[in-house]
């Protein structure tokens, strides 16, 4: 082979660095404009409330809808905009749900994977919700904002963090960072970065390396499945079953110790079974 045809076969470091430029802008641009806009409103209501007019002030406080109006509106204005310099292409591929370049899906063993990943997803937040509240290791804008939470109808909250929130994240995170590291590069790979990326995104140490567990999971279903709507499904039960719980009365049993064993080793036989059946998965291919 000549030197010109070897040259020809090895990527320009430039063009590497535009692919992977290119994959994760989506999510930067997310994660910027959401805690630009996030950040924003908080500031304009603290003012407001502090010192704002009585009328203004008065809203602030007593509307806790209008807290909950943005917490839905920010992380879907981010995500579009994360998306919109390119347009019409993403949005189609979006929609279409398919990740370029992975095998069919479809079948009994891709199955009993995800629901292997939804049952290990459900014992990872109980047990992490958990083990942080027993910790004392809640991140200062959670706790910021739990009063204002407690203030908001159940349903509407459970909307919120259920259903539009997830939406958002796993329309960036899932449906256009790791569809285009999936295009590139082997899918375990793929989801140990786009992982990354969800955990930093969070910007807080505990809640990153938690959203980095949820992450593997959520990358993993969108995997299996090959169809958005998973991941948003687990992630939306992630969310949402604290929620559910805490609001029935069933949390404080859950969260102390003995809960907290019980769901580890739920996560642990999850987890491991869904390791075994994807290695026998991956021997039959």
């Amino acid at each position: 082979m000549s030197t010109e045809n070897k040259q020809r076969n090895i990527p320009a470091v430039g063009n590497i660095g535009a692919g992977l430029f290119e994959i994760f802008m989506p999510g930067l641009i997310f994660a910027a404009l959401y805690i630009l806009l996030q950040s924003g409103f908080g500031l304009v209501c603290s003012h407001l409330s502090a010192s704002g007019p009585a009328p203004l002030k008065a809203f602030v406080l007593n509307k806790p809808g209008l807290i909950l109006a943005a917490e839905i509106v920010l992380p879907m204005a981010a995500a579009l905009l994360a998306v919109f310099p390119e347009g019409k292409r993403r949005l189609e591929a979006f929609w279409k749900r398919k990740v370029s370049g992975a095998e069919e899906r479809g079948g009994e063993r891709e199955a009993l994977l995800l629901v292997l990943l939804a049952a290990a997803a459900c014992a990872f937040c109980i047990f992490g919700n958990a083990w942080i509240q027993a910790m004392g290791l809640n991140s200062d804008s959670v706790s910021a904002m739990q009063p204002i939470y407690n203030e908001i109808p159940f349903p509407f909250l459970l909307l919120l963090f259920a259903g539009f929130t997830p939406f958002a994240e796993e329309f960036v995170f899932r449906g256009l960072v790791y569809t285009g590291l999936r295009r590139r590069f082997p899918p375990l790979l793929s989801v140990f970065l786009s992982a990354v990326c969800f955990g930093l995104y969070h910007g807080e140490l505990i809640q990153g390396i938690y959203a980095f567990c949820m992450g593997l999971i959520l990358g993993l279903s969108m995997e299996h499945s090959g169809d958005i709507r998973m991941p948003w499904l687990l992630h939306g039960l992630a969310n949402g079953l604290p929620l559910c719980l805490s609001f029935f009365g069933l949390w404080e049993p859950l969260a102390g110790p003995a809960g907290r064993a019980g769901a580890l080793v739920c996560l642990l036989i999850s987890a491991g079974l869904y390791g075994a059946f994807s290695a026998r998965r991956g021997e039959r291919k």
